[in-house]
């Protein structure tokens, strides 16, 4: 069949390993040079000191994407060294000054399917100027994979020639599944590489700058000649792992509400993760005058989390200190936390993180906390389930009558005092992806 012939993969993470033994994909590292992003040629957006689109650089980098069929559906096309360590702006809390907390038995909840598509997820939802817009990473249609990638490349094309069949497209969300296929519009594509995992904030401004019309992403990417190095290989993931151990993250900026990205360069590089073994699926927040990005390496033993977080400047790509290793209390070896989703929320007036995060098999999300944003504890294992749940997205959190996630005030429907609003995509069939929203409830105890 396809996967097996071809050993081409998503950017589903780990799939092939956890979850379809029938689909085994395989990728090797290479470098590949880039001057622009295609899309932006000619668009002007903030650089603050960034890596200029201008330059060219030769970047390390990993990636995959999703290999599902469907009928075709077309979407039209609309670092430096650290400085000196900084002291977290988020002070130390103890546990024992929190009552533990526990979902009741079925809590609450509203679930809403909001997209069917052949291979999009790793949703991310972000109101704008009033009006919430999705953004997701992955394949519309069998043309991807195929007649805009594959194809290409048999008939002898540079593979650093050509977009990589996983790309990040964007629109307005409403409550329809329909109308949100019909929103969406390529947003993010880079020449010689697959692009996904969006993760997006506005960064914070400060005396030197105003960035109040500014928004960031941060991305996973793979150069098309990994890609390629290991599907001429033949080889099945166990063989080629620098599937795992050589993505970076890049960095995107936008003066247009995320409609449109100037890519800026790579933050994180597989060397420089934490562990030397690749850096991937991003989540980035804003604490004060920081910006906090989490992600997970590529590490295959699972003795550790295999996550990291990396402050960064309100630049968006300086960093202010090494990667610092995530803990998880309810690890154990050979446990996997992927696709980690990392926001704030107000406990007694104190500022707490969440996280959520699928397991290996993607039959779970789990949810954790955390009073420093680096020292998490298990709070359910199976916050959502199905048959292949990944990619959790919070959108909001936040106790009933305190701030919640994103600066807005809300009171939830449910008497339970936290409230969260979770988007994640679900493989409903091997030709059939849907992205789904859940509204959950929590009694603190």
């Amino acid at each position: 069949m396809f996967y097996r012939k071809f050993l081409f993969f998503g950017f589903l993470f780990l799939l092939p390993l956890f979850s379809i033994a029938e689909e085994e994909f395989s990728y090797d590292l290479g470098a590949v040079k880039f001057k622009k992003n295609p899309l932006q040629s000619g668009s002007t957006a903030p650089n603050d000191g960034a890596i200029s689109n201008d330059e060219e650089h030769v970047y390390q980098i990993n990636f995959t994407s999703n290999p599902y069929k469907q009928k075709k559906r077309a979407i039209s096309s609309s670092d430096e060294s650290a400085s000196e360590q900084v002291e977290s702006p988020i002070a130390e809390v103890e546990d024992s000054e929190f009552t533990n907390w526990k979902p009741k038995a079925k809590p609450p909840s509203a679930e809403t399917s909001l997209l069917n598509s052949y291979g999009l997820y790793s949703p991310h939802v972000k109101t704008i100027s009033g009006q919430k817009r999705l953004w997701v990473g992955g394949w519309v249609s069998s043309a991807d994979p195929f007649e805009g990638y594959l194809q290409l490349l048999d008939n002898g094309v540079n593979p650093a020639e050509i977009y990589g069949p996983d790309k990040i497209y964007t629109g307005l969300l409403t409550d329809s599944a329909d109308q949100n296929a019909n929103n969406l519009k390529l947003s993010l594509a880079l020449k010689g590489y697959h692009v996904n995992d969006p993760t997006i904030i506005a960064p914070p401004s400060d005396a030197g700058q105003d960035r109040s019309t500014w928004l960031y992403m941060y991305f996973t990417m793979l150069s098309n000649q990994v890609a390629e190095k290991c599907r001429k290989s033949n080889q099945t993931t166990e063989h080629c792992p620098d599937l795992f151990e050589k993505h970076d993250i890049g960095f995107a900026s936008s003066i247009d509400g995320g409609v449109s990205w100037t890519y800026r360069g790579i933050v994180v590089t597989a060397a420089d993760s934490g562990d030397g073994k690749g850096a991937w699926t991003p989540s980035a927040i804003v604490v004060e005058n920081e910006i906090w990005l989490y992600y997970s390496s590529g590490r295959q033993d699972f003795n550790q989390e295999n996550l990291f977080r990396l402050k960064l400047h309100a630049n968006g790509h300086q960093k202010l200190d090494a990667p610092q290793a995530v803990d998880i209390s309810a690890f154990k070896a050979g446990k996997l936390y992927a696709n980690a989703e990392v926001v704030q929320y107000e406990n007694k007036g104190r500022k707490r993180f969440l996280m959520v995060a699928n397991d290996g098999p993607q039959k779970n999300i789990s949810l954790h906390e955390s009073a420093d944003g680096l020292n998490f504890k298990t709070k359910e294992e199976k916050l959502i389930t199905g048959n292949a749940v990944v990619s959790p997205f919070i959108e909001q959190a936040f106790m009933n009558e305190v701030s919640s996630h994103g600066g807005t005030t809300s009171v939830s429907a449910f008497s339970a005092p936290l409230f969260l609003r979770i988007y994640y995509a679900e493989r409903v069939s091997a030709e059939s992806w849907k992205l789904r929203k859940t509204e959950l409830n929590f009694d603190l105890k």
